[in-house]
């Protein structure tokens, strides 16, 4: 059985552990597009006070983590390159997948699920970002229909502060059969 849910406070050791197994797999990839410090537990219970963490759930077990959030996202507002649209939209971050489950579409599950969360709170627009030489993410991006718009900056982050963005527009599926 396949299940997205809200992430509650009990599933935190095990998204960390997802965490943490997905820093230590982008560092032998050859970059850091997190640190040791980030993400960091505080900021996965914030999501999950927030109502903003998401869990997917597979053969009963916690195998993928990550935030939909409808928070403004400040470093968004100054993008070098274009958005598709000046529409509200909800934001994908801290996307990490179990190292037991990695390369067989669970990544892709869980971003279908976000779009479906997204479209039921009325969000036409759905944005996330990642580092440029996370090739893997960059890939499962466009083959999900995400289209690159340019390059943002944090400011909050200490080296390579600039992130490759992305966003889609989510259509509606009126119901409406042709007559």
């Amino acid at each position: 059985m396949v299940q997205i849910r809200r992430a509650v406070s009990a599933d935190v050791v095990t998204i960390m552990s997802i965490l943490d197994e997905a820093k230590d797999f982008m560092r032998m990839q050859g970059f850091s597009q997190w640190t040791r410090d980030y993400p960091a537990a505080c900021l996965v219970e914030l999501d999950i006070e927030l109502n903003c963490g998401y869990v997917l759930i597979e053969d009963d077990a916690v195998c993928a983590y990550g935030a939909l959030s409808q928070r403004i996202e400040p470093c968004y507002a100054s993008i070098d390159g274009k958005w598709l649209s000046d529409l509200p939209y909800a934001v994908i971050h801290r996307l990490a997948v179990a190292s037991s489950k990695r390369g067989q579409g669970a990544a892709v599950r869980f971003i279908g699920g976000m779009e479906l969360i997204a479209k039921s709170k009325g969000i036409l627009s759905l944005r996330t970002d990642t580092h440029r030489s996370n090739v893997i993410m960059l890939h499962l991006l466009e083959k999900l229909g995400f289209v690159r718009c340019g390059i943002v900056e944090y400011e909050d982050i200490p080296n390579d502060k600039t992130r490759v963005a992305f966003e889609k527009l989510l259509g509606f599926d009126c119901g409406c059969k042709d007559i």
